[in-house]
Order: structure tokens, then sequence, then C-alpha cells
């Protein structure tokens, strides 16, 4: 079966075709400004940040579409909707005194919430913190925290990034580098993605504790755990990055995480 014209007009604005971007920009512009509208309801941030992040969902939609994943407004919509969700809860960290690592638990509260919820009772914090693996503490914090906007839970329900699967991008990556190369250089993304500067990185690959939440990392990256289920358990990470390189200094981290990160399609 021959490609669609839309499917055309993706894959010419993969191949960095700027009027193929300009088109699909205006197909689906009118897409992206209503669930902006939506998420500015709330009242937390701005109709144009909104836009903004929703841009930037767009753009990642179409750089990782495949056709086989269905169809391309769906796939575009989810990854609008969840930049505009992480900017959202960005903001309300960011207001609420909250640290960036936070923006991370904030959905898996928010989901055991609304699931016990749904089993017919107005649930504890206690019964949250069992629910999602977060301790009571941070359960009480950021349920003081983002109390207040209507609709607020069902956008911050959806923790993981809408491009799970194994992507060609992480098939290419499995056949370039050593399985132990690999992992190290998806623990660095996924403590980069959790805002961790590098010396902070570089302080907590030489802690045997693992980072707070790294016990979800399994439900928030399922793909880096398929291809490394290693990633899931902190004791083997540690051990890994006990073996350069890289060097656990915060230079050498980032000249590794850069180098393979340039050479990525």
């Amino acid at each position: 079966m021959g490609m669609t014209p839309l499917h055309q007009l993706i894959q010419r604005a993969q191949q960095g075709n700027k009027n193929a971007w300009n088109h699909l920009y205006q197909m689906f512009w009118p897409m992206i400004a209503s669930e902006a509208q939506k998420f500015a309801r709330r009242g937390v941030v701005p109709q144009d940040d909104l836009e903004q992040a929703g841009r930037v969902g767009f753009m990642k939609a179409v750089r990782s579409y495949d056709p086989q994943r269905g169809g391309f407004k769906p796939w575009a919509r989810r990854h609008v909707r969840w930049a505009m969700g992480q900017a959202l809860g960005k903001e309300l960290c960011c207001r609420a005194g909250l640290p960036a690592s936070f923006r991370k638990l904030i959905p898996r509260i928010f989901r055991a919430k609304r699931e016990l919820r749904q089993a017919g009772h107005n649930p504890t914090p206690e019964e949250i913190a069992e629910q999602s693996g977060v301790s009571v503490d941070e359960v009480q914090a950021v349920l003081r925290a983002y109390v207040g906007p209507v609709g607020l839970e069902e956008d911050l329900v959806e923790e993981e990034p809408p491009s799970v699967g194994i992507s060609q991008t992480l098939a290419l990556l499995l056949q370039a580098l050593r399985r132990v190369d690999l992992l190290k250089f998806l623990v660095l993304a996924i403590l980069r993605a959790q805002d961790y500067d590098w010396q902070k990185i570089s302080q907590i690959l030489q802690d045997l504790n693992p980072p707070q939440g790294w016990g979800c990392v399994s439900t928030w990256y399922p793909s880096f755990c398929q291809v490394c289920p290693d990633i899931a358990h902190w004791p083997s990470v540690y051990q890994a990055f006990q073996s350069p390189p890289p060097v656990l200094t915060p230079e050498s981290l980032r000249q590794f995480f850069s180098r393979i990160r340039r050479n990525l399609p």
C-alpha cells in the first residue's frame, strides 16, 4: 500500500524540509491551540507558554512518528498533551517551592489517588503512598501543593513520554554500543531528564543508595528497562559506573553523554 499524502508530508518534514514542517504546523495548529486553551483554564500556566510547549511536543511527534504506530493525529495529540502536562507540573513545582525531582512523582501520586477513588472512597495520604510507592511525607507535600485547580489531576496522571516501545534510536544504540555503555548512557539520560546537573549526577553515581524515585524507573521508562533491565536495579547501575569510561567527574560524565548523543540519528 502506498503512502498517504499526510505520511509523505511527515516523511519530508523528518528529512528536514521546511515547507513540509510549515504545512504540518498549519494543519495541526487548531489542535495545539485547542489543547493549550483547555490547559490554560487551570489558571496555572499562561496559554502562550502552553502553546510553545505544544509546539515542542508536536515537533517530537513528527520526528518520532512511524505509520505502524497508527494514525498521526492521536499520536500528535498525545505528544502535545504530554508536553503541556510537563510544563504544568514544572510551573507548579516552582510555585510550591518543591524540588524539580518531584515532577516525576506527581503523576504516580495522582494516578494512585484516582485509582483509589474509583474503588469507591476518598483515599488517605497513607493509602496513596502505599499504592504509588512514594513516601507518605512526599505524598502529603504534593497534595498540599497541588490542591486547587479543577481538573488538574487529569492533566497530570500520564507519567511516561508518548514515544514508548523500542524506538529506532534505541535499536541503533543497541547495535552501536556495548551493553554497559548503553546502560550508562540511558541512566545519564534519565538523571538529566530529572533536571539534575552534572555535579549532582556525579554525586548520585558515587552513592550506593539510589536517588529519589528510582524504584519507579521501570514505570517511567519501560522501553529503557526493556533493552537494559539492570537499569531498574540500582546496585547494578552503581557497579557499572565503577569501571570507566566515564570517570565519575562532572566533566567526564558530560563528555561521555554528549559524545553519544551527538551521534544519535
